[in-house]
């Protein structure tokens, strides 16, 4: 997710997808989008955003930088293996 567009989380999404193969990234949006459709997100357990959002439900938030550095793997990571 980034703020306005969908650009910056389609680049996020390839960065994502390549340190995660195996992981279900159901969709790439906007910020508005979320907030403004928040029904078809009721299934996500993480979100990965390039701006701080409220969360619905019980969906843990993670704040990544655009290019999905190193530290942001690892705190991806982290909660992903907390989850199993």
């Amino acid at each position: 997710m980034c703020a306005s567009g969908i650009g910056t989380s389609k680049l996020l999404y390839v960065k994502i997808h390549k340190a995660f193969p195996d992981l279900n990234i159901v969709g790439v949006t906007s910020k508005t989008d979320y907030v403004e459709n928040p029904d078809k997100y009721d299934d996500v357990d993480v979100i990965v955003s390039t701006v701080p959002v409220v969360p619905r439900k019980d969906a843990k938030v993670i704040l990544s930088s655009a290019m999905f550095n190193e530290q942001d793997r690892n705190r991806l990571s982290r909660l992903l293996n907390d989850e199993d």
